[in-house]
């Protein structure tokens, strides 16, 4: 399996460093911006053996990162509509106030 990385820029907010990764065996692709939260998806779908391509794309609300106290790799989540970015908010508040996430100083 061979992929590809690059960075494109966001069709919805312009910034320059979306990450774009392609599964060159396949053809699959996602486009997944780490600022306005935005996504594109290509998948291959194969039904009865036939191929077919589904195209799904969730418009961006913001984009949540955070890393847990003890160190560790930093989480991306991406929010997609006005309840996400709610339950969102109420999760890194949860989160925080148990001392499980530490305030990002960037």
């Amino acid at each position: 399996m061979t992929t590809m990385t690059e960075y494109k820029t966001c069709p919805q907010c312009g910034f320059e460093r979306a990450v774009f990764d392609m599964d060159c065996d396949t053809g699959e692709s996602t486009l997944d911006c780490r600022s306005c939260g935005h996504s594109d998806v290509v998948e291959r779908v194969v039904t009865d053996g036939k191929i077919t391509w589904r195209h799904l794309v969730a418009p961006g609300f913001g984009a949540m990162w955070h890393g847990h106290i003890d160190g560790g790799s930093w989480q991306a989540n991406y929010l997609h509509d006005e309840d996400g970015v709610i339950e969102a908010e109420r999760w890194l508040r949860n989160e925080m106030a148990a001392g499980k996430i530490a305030p990002a100083h960037i």
